[in-house]
């Protein structure tokens, strides 16, 4: 053999024996945050999987309010409204209602159904300002007067006021709303499961938040005093200056809260944990997670890299189609993904989001299989559990 023969030899092994040790410890590094399945496990995985079936379908009883004044004639606020500053037109509450009722229907699939059992065209308004010490509520005057006044001016004067010793209180008059329409009681009554109030922006309301026994986070802290309602009633307030993709956001955080209550622990930041319990890992994206990447949490999809990333190109390994299979999740059926999977958008990304949530019969590790019936009634759900 030539010398340049056995140099070229040498070469090639140098190189190949470089390319082995690169995959083997990117291996180690993208997966990291795989836990090493036990013998029984192993076993488990060889076996083909299929879907389970669909859980049936829960009926959720709504009541929409509409914040939304006839300002004259058959002229709402909303039609005639303006953001300082900008020059976008404010949705129809009455329309965004229908579109949000559609879209959570769709992407549970099928195994919820939003029943609105009655809407309330508001004449009582519940938002006070802060540098009130009587707290009484704005009329319906003052709320026309102060959502057309130009640059917001009283309400941010007001905002400005108390920010310095904001305490995470509402100046939203919620208990009193509750109790005025009788709320309480017809939640205990199996009347009603939630409230969704669309109001104007400033108003005071939290994107989501519980009212009644047993309480907590809700995206929101709880409130003090609280209702006495037995069964927690979710109040959802949605700001009709928005459009449909902010208003699933919302529901989206309430989403989060529920399922960090369901499974303890949640830490929306990261590191996924060395054993991630199962809302950890469906949650989990590629920054956070060492590269066990999942469907993402509301503002991270698989692939961003800061809040609100979803139009990010950049190029992720997902787990997502796992979740079709819950809770035989074996991290085996990946796809490399970017934005281009929910077409870049907003509204896009809450779909591929939502429609990943589990909606199956039965339970594993005794939580139900389900996960939108934890979303829509934690209280029946919880009790499920136990049976």
């Amino acid at each position: 053999m030539t010398d340049s023969f056995m140099t070229d030899m040498r070469t090639y092994l140098y190189i190949l024996s470089l390319c082995l040790c690169f995959f083997s410890c990117e291996k180690k590094v993208y997966d990291k945050a795989v836990p090493e399945p036990k013998p029984e496990e192993k076993e488990k995985d060889k076996a083909p999987r299929t879907e389970l079936s669909k859980a049936d379908k829960k009926t959720v009883k709504v009541i929409a309010i509409y914040e939304d004044p006839k300002v004259n004639g058959n002229q709402f606020l909303h039609d005639i409204a303006i953001t300082p500053g900008y020059s976008f037109k404010w949705e129809d509450p009455r329309e965004l209602c229908k579109e949000y009722k559609k879209f959570f229907e769709e992407q549970s699939g099928g195994v919820i159904e939003y029943e609105i059992v009655k809407e309330i065209e508001a004449e009582v308004f519940w938002t006070h300002s802060w540098g009130d010490p009587t707290k009484k509520p704005w009329t319906k005057q003052q709320v026309i007067d102060k959502i057309l006044e130009p640059g917001w001016a009283s309400i941010k004067l007001d905002e400005q006021l108390h920010h310095p010793t904001y305490d995470g209180r509402s100046n939203y008059k919620y208990k009193e709303m509750i109790e005025y329409y009788g709320f309480d009681k017809m939640r205990d009554k199996g009347e009603v499961h939630e409230i969704w109030v669309w109001s104007y922006p400033l108003g005071g309301m939290w994107e989501s938040t519980f009212s009644g026994q047993g309480a907590f986070w809700l995206n929101s802290p709880v409130m003090d005093p609280t209702t006495t309602n037995e069964k927690l009633l979710i109040v959802m307030g949605l700001n009709y200056e928005r459009d449909l993709a902010c208003a699933v956001e919302s529901y989206g955080h309430r989403v989060e809260s529920i399922m960090r209550q369901v499974y303890v622990r949640w830490n929306p930041t990261g590191p996924l944990p060395p054993n991630p319990n199962r809302w950890e890992l469906y949650t989990a994206y590629a920054k956070m997670s060492g590269g066990n990447t999942h469907v993402g949490n509301i503002h991270f999809p698989p692939n961003g890299n800061q809040d609100y990333d979803w139009n990010n190109s950049a190029t992720v390994r997902s787990y997502h189609g796992e979740w079709k299979y819950y809770p035989d999740i074996r991290n085996e059926e990946a796809e490399y993904l970017n934005s281009s999977k929910w077409g870049g958008s907003h509204l896009g990304y809450f779909k591929f989001w939502y429609s990943h949530l589990p909606r199956f019969k039965g339970k594993h590790e005794g939580k139900l299989n389900n996960w939108w019936h934890y979303i829509v009634d934690y209280n029946d759900a919880t009790e499920l559990e136990k049976q």
